[in-house]
Formats: structure tokens, C-alpha cells, sequence
């Protein structure tokens, strides 16, 4: 096992300590455990998010300069993802559509993205905790699609996170162009050069699909769309 497998088998290891499972068996662990504890759940869920940054830079701690493409996902591997017939934690979806675009080197989907996208079109709200913290809290919107609030308890306490049921899964992988959208949405800094949109106005002449063209010119899908529109190009949806 080389050290770059190490790393995501201890990701693997933290990300389910940080949802309640027991790493070794697979059941969930006693609310009266210390590794229950909620703020040891936040440093777990902290850990796995380092874990990824440090993974997805191929184990390098310092961050460099990629050439990764951003994100993306064709048709044929969106219908590859099917519901969790038990209600998931999002992280876990998240997971799921990483394990199946791991293929297309691309950058790691985040499960940001998705509680982001959620409270930007009504599904969340933000409820500031006793210590000061905010956080994103399923409404009575998000319960209607499947999204809830379930309440852990042990020795320090009750805490609330959010689960996914089947019929927000389904949401969630129905929206996904969407939510992807929403996240690579901000401009990069970068100005466009007359030969880049020269080529631009060609692959996109010739049919070639968003997701590619996204990877050719290191931009989001959102960023195409736009700068396609600025040039003049009628764009097809």
C-alpha cells in the first residue's frame, strides 16, 4: 500500500467515525460513546476535509498550482447513481459520485456544493447554535423533498444533522447540473485571448459538449456558457 492509498484509507476511516459508524464493523456506534461526541464528530468531519484537500494534491500537503479540470460528470455515469435505500448523511452522496467520476480525473465533487445550492434556493436555513456557530439546517421545505433533521444524543448532549432519504438523493442526482452550475460559478480572474475564443467558437461549432470544453480551457461549464453569449454565439442549453 503506497502512501497516497494510506491517506485514503484514513480518510475513509475518519469520514465514517464522523457520521456515527464504527470503521472496523460497519454498525453504528453507541450514542453514549466518547466517539460520539459532537465535537469530536467536527474535528472528525475537519480531518476528512484536510484528508481530501491533502489527497486530491496527490498527498502533498502544500498546495500547488493543478491542471486538474474542474469536476464533471457525463450522462451515462449520472444514471450510474442510484438512491441509498437507507437516509445518508450528504457527505456520503458526495462519496458516491466521486467513487463513480474517479475515472475522468477531474477535481473532487464537494458536498458543499450541495447544502450550498440547498440554502441558496430555500431548502436550508441558518441557525446559530449556543456556542455562536451557524450551521444549515433542513426547513419545511427541504422535509417536503425528503431532506430531514435527525437528533443524536450522548454524553455531552443532543445534536441535529441533516439525512437524505431516497427521494432527496434522487433530487439532489436530478439537479446535479444544476448544483455544479452554482458552484463553478465565479469568474476566474483570467481574461480570455483572441485565440482562445477562436478556438472556443470552433469546438463548440463542432458539437463538442460542455463538460469537454470546460476541460480543454480549465473554466467551469458556467464560464463557457458566458463567455459564448459574450462573443455573440447563441447558446443551446
Amino acid at each position: 500500500m503506497n502512501e497516497l492509498e494510506k491517506l485514503q484509507r484514513a480518510r475513509m476511516y475518519i469520514n465514517k467515525l464522523a457520521n456515527g459508524i464504527d470503521p472496523l464493523n460497519g454498525q453504528s456506534i453507541e450514542s453514549d460513546s466518547l466517539l460520539n461526541n459532537v465535537r469530536l464528530s467536527r474535528c472528525f468531519f475537519y480531518v476528512a476535509e484536510v484528508l481530501d484537500s491533502v489527497i486530491a494534491n496527490n498527498g502533498e500537503v502544500k498546495k500547488r498550482k493543478s491542471n486538474t479540470a474542474p469536476f464533471f460528470i457525463t450522462d451515462e455515469q449520472k444514471a450510474k447513481i442510484l438512491p441509498m435505500a437507507e437516509s445518508v448523511f450528504v457527505s456520503l452522496i458526495a462519496d458516491k459520485i466521486n467513487n463513480i467520476t474517479v475515472e475522468n480525473d477531474c477535481k473532487k465533487f464537494q458536498a458543499k456544493w450541495i447544502t450550498e445550492w440547498l440554502l441558496e434556493y430555500g431548502y436550508m436555513d441558518i441557525e446559530t447554535d449556543a456556542k455562536g456557530l451557524n450551521r444549515k439546517v433542513a426547513n419545511q421545505k427541504a422535509n417536503e423533498i425528503g431532506i430531514t433533521l435527525t437528533t443524536r444524543e450522548n454524553n455531552y448532549g443532543t445534536y441535529t444533522l441533516n439525512v437524505y432519504d431516497e427521494n432527496a438523493q434522487k433530487f439532489v442526482v436530478d439537479n446535479l447540473g444544476k448544483i455544479l452550475e452554482h458552484a463553478q460559478g465565479r469568474k476566474q480572474e483570467t481574461t480570455w485571448s483572441e485565440s482562445h475564443d477562436k478556438m472556443l467558437i470552433d469546438l463548440y461549432g463542432k458539437k463538442v459538449p460542455f463538460y469537454e470544453l470546460a476541460i480543454t480551457f480549465k473554466r467551469s461549464m458556467v464560464e463557457i456558457k458566458d463567455r459564448l453569449r459574450e462573443l455573440g454565439v447563441e447558446v443551446q442549453e
